[in-house]
């Protein structure tokens, strides 16, 4: 006696998305002394992509023994596609591989070997494809043996897993793996209108996985390679400027059942992993994140320090540690005002105590502001330079963000903001941002007139200026800024208009980098060095990955100096940067053995 079976679906779906055309056929026939023989087949649109034939022999005993063989030709993985919520990744190749199962059928015997033709894992959110190795997995003895299973994306160096995960206890399978990368190119990507992450990360990994499969140990470290230059995308930011005055009112039809509350998507669980992984930021990493979708607000962050990051069994992520600022920008804009670029003090941070996603904020970006300033009664004017600050302090659930303002170079002007309080300041701030000039309390800033001594001139040139710099900020891997200043008869220099600007671009994987700036002056008493309009060039190239050695030669004209007039220097400088506890340890000695 025989039976066969033989079944075929055409377009299978799941959830709307099409499988393909699904055949599956089966073939039984009894042997001697109660043997059972299976055939059994799977085709995918029309090709059969996996044959097993199997053997069941009882014994006398109760222990059954069972022998199976098992071959995968071009199993197309594109099919577990369907099966993944919301495509967060996309696979893609062929599995091949023979696989014979042995032995009793309550400790069967596995050995075989699988290949992974050609596959790959795309994350579309991210922008990283994962490329895995072609050699096969061997399987031993029911061990699954990874000889330095290489993983790579857009680099040439792997990412290696080596070791074994052992299921001779198929009630307890056990995993010994080592995970090592060096100068690993994690992420490559541009920005798309999926983009969630975009740019370039490289990092040095090392850990190791061991125990059970239910409760893994993992323990290593993650070294963040100062050529890192990555954005992140933030969709919810409470920095983020918007319109909020459309969800005032809201109109809902009870009787519309299209519209369904949204449901809170459940965390994904790592199971019993125990995890404790060390991160290390080097000092030239560029973290970037985007305010809004639009590019229009974003922070640009440069430093490094030490993070530890913890997974523990009961499924809690902590992070603690703190991301030390060396630079950075951070342009902004408000509703009337232009989007501001300001530069980050060196020694702000950004702290972890726990959470991820609540760090501690406390930073302090600075953007120079040449404003003109009234000499009250008497009508004239001069400009001063004003540092107008933002403050952003914190955890991220309860941010307070505030702006300030100093005039450094005027004892005078900067004894008046002294007596202010924080929120006058704030105000003057956003003043001189919109029309480049002080109102002030004082006599000096106007005595309150401030609204009839407003310079026109200085408020459109600060408009003309900020859409220039609006166009410049869509040029690919450069920045370029420009500003324009008014000076009047009673201004040092005469009556005049000055042009300035500067660009700044990096090359060569962020290691060399060139920052030209310069100033053009035109009017009845302008002054134009003949020879050149740039005042100061700066080459600087990196030596180091780490991002703490740099070679920096410089040409600078200063204009500053009242008593000494122009003064230029050029010059050629070794740069160190780096974390000291004490003096000596910015020498290096060799050790005594």
């Amino acid at each position: 006696m025989q039976l066969s079976a033989e079944a075929v679906i055409k377009d299978l779906t799941y959830e709307r998305q099409r499988i393909g055309n699904v055949g599956l056929g089966a073939t039984w026939l009894p042997g001697e002394h109660g043997q059972q023989y299976v055939n059994t087949y799977l085709t995918h649109e029309g090709t059969e992509v996996m044959v097993a034939d199997g053997t069941l022999t009882p014994t006398p005993t109760g222990k059954d023994s069972i022998e199976v063989n098992t071959t995968l030709e071009h199993f197309p993985l594109r099919i577990a596609n369907v099966f993944v919520p919301d495509k967060l990744v996309t696979l893609a190749g062929d599995m091949d591989g023979d696989l014979h199962i042995s032995g009793s059928t309550q400790q069967p015997l596995i050995n075989g070997k699988l290949i992974l033709d050609s596959v790959s894992v795309y994350s579309a959110q991210y922008g990283a494809r994962f490329l895995f190795d072609n050699r096969p997995v061997e399987l031993q003895n029911n061990r699954m043996i990874f000889d330095k299973f290489a993983i790579y994306t857009t680099g040439k160096n792997p990412f290696t897993i080596d070791g074994y995960v052992d299921f001779r206890d198929m009630s307890k399978p056990m995993a010994n793996l080592n995970m090592l990368a060096e100068n690993y190119v994690l992420l490559d990507a541009k920005r798309t209108r999926e983009s969630l992450v975009y740019g370039k990360v490289l990092a040095d990994f090392r850990a190791t996985v061991k125990g059970p499969l239910e409760a893994l140990t993992m323990r290593g470290n993650m070294n963040l390679l100062g050529s890192t230059d990555v954005s992140y995308i933030l969709t919810d930011s409470p920095l983020t400027v918007q319109d909020r005055l459309g969800s005032l009112v809201t109109f809902t039809s009870f009787s519309d059942t299209t519209t369904v509350i949204r449901q809170d998507v459940p965390t994904v669980s790592l199971g019993g992993l125990d995890m404790n992984m060390m991160v290390h930021i080097d000092p030239s990493v560029r973290l970037k994140v985007d305010l809004d979708a639009s590019n229009d607000n974003r922070v640009q962050l440069e430093g490094g320090g030490d993070l530890s990051l913890k997974y523990t069994p009961q499924g809690d992520m902590t992070l603690t540690g703190r991301y030390t600022l060396s630079g950075g920008v951070m342009k902004y804009s408000l509703p009337v005002i232009a989007a501001k670029e300001f530069a980050i003090d060196n020694g702000s941070y950004v702290e972890w105590t726990g959470d991820p996603m609540d760090p501690m904020l406390n930073f302090k970006a600075t953007d120079r502001i040449r404003a003109s300033v009234s000499e009250g009664e008497g009508g004239g004017t001069r400009i001063v330079n004003f540092d107008v600050s933002v403050v952003v302090k914190n955890h991220m659930d309860n941010l307070s963000f505030a702006f300030d303002v100093a005039a450094p170079e005027d004892a005078t002007i900067q004894n008046e903001l002294t007596a202010m309080g924080i929120e006058e300041r704030g105000k003057q701030a956003l003043y001189i941002m919109l029309a480049k000039t002080y109102l002030g309390t004082g006599p000096i800033g106007g005595g309150g007139k401030g609204g009839s001594l407003l310079n026109m001139n200085s408020a459109l040139n600060s408009v003309l200026s900020s859409q220039i710099n609006a166009l410049m900020g869509n040029l690919k891997g450069a920045s370029v800024s420009v500003g324009i200043e008014d000076h009047g008869e009673m201004d040092a220099g005469g009556k005049r208009t000055d042009y300035s600007f500067r660009y700044s671009q990096r090359f060569f994987n962020d290691r060399f980098q060139i920052v030209i700036g310069g100033k053009v002056s035109t009017g009845e008493n302008a002054s134009n060095d003949a020879e050149s309009f740039i005042d100061n060039v700066s080459l600087e190239y990196r030596l180091d990955r780490t991002g703490t050695r740099y070679v920096r030669l410089f040409y600078d004209k200063n204009y500053e100096s009242v008593l000494e007039g122009e003064i230029t220097e050029t010059g050629v400088g070794l740069v160190l940067r780096k974390k000291l506890d004490k003096l000596s340890e910015l020498f290096i000695f060799k050790k005594k053995k």
